[in-house]
């Protein structure tokens, strides 16, 4: 991140010693605040209506089209490539089997459940990737982490269709090694975006390591999906 791209990339990419400036030296809510106001300004996406043309798709702020270009298995050429990467499976697959009970489908991170009740959060693509059908399924709404060292039923991998290095049990869903860092910062750019600085009336987003079924809009992330996480982009 913050490496620029080769001048003919249509899309660029943020320098990021002058995206985060005026950052050191702040921590607390100084510290999310100030990042708040500048990941805040950005466009919200639709979530429906699919088959409009890639060349467009940022235009006509489709999350489906869009999913197509930054998930894209030929990241050099997203839009002449004709798959995606799956984030729970780490497969290439073709996209014109999104949303099709035998192909992809769009997984929100932070799961639309725990607070993401309307645009822009509900359809912010930074929490949101694609991953089959059946092993979304499987994660639902399960907090993220592995499964306890006395946990009694573990499935590894966690779905028959995700990586080997995933693992669940009837609470949380381990994601990919290599994406775990992926994952984690999304969770805390939902709550940096959506946390307790929102203007508007919708649940204000919180990260905890210690859930519970009353915290309807907070995210599970355990110290381990940081501190071992791999991977990042």
């Amino acid at each position: 991140m913050g490496e620029r791209l080769k001048p003919s990339t249509p899309y660029p990419c943020e320098d990021v010693r002058r995206y985060y400036e005026g950052m050191e030296g702040l921590s607390g809510d100084v510290l999310m605040a100030k990042l708040g106001a500048v990941v805040s300004p950005h466009a919200s996406l639709r979530y429906k209506d699919v088959g409009l043309p890639l060349a467009i798709c940022f235009r006509a702020h489709l999350v489906w089209e869009a999913l197509k270009i930054l998930d894209a298995a030929d990241a050099d050429h997203p839009e002449a490539s004709s798959e995606v990467i799956e984030i729970y499976s780490q497969r290439a697959v073709p996209k014109l089997l999104a949303g099709k009970s035998d192909g992809w489908n769009r997984e929100h991170l932070w799961p639309r459940s725990y607070g993401l009740t309307r645009r822009p959060s509900l359809t912010d693509l930074h929490n949101i990737r694609p991953a089959d059908a059946n092993v979304n399924s499987s994660r639902g709404n399960k907090y993220y982490g592995g499964c306890a060292a006395t946990s009694k039923k573990c499935s590894r991998p966690a779905n028959r269709e995700a990586a080997p290095d995933t693992e669940t049990n009837s609470e949380r869903w381990a994601p990919p090694f290599q994406v775990r860092g992926d994952v984690a910062r999304s969770l805390m750019y939902m709550a940096v975006s959506y946390g307790s600085g929102q203007k508007d009336a919708a649940p204000h987003l919180e990260l905890s390591d210690s859930p519970s079924s009353q915290g309807q809009q907070k995210g599970y992330i355990v110290r381990g999906l940081v501190e071992r996480g791999g991977g990042g982009k």
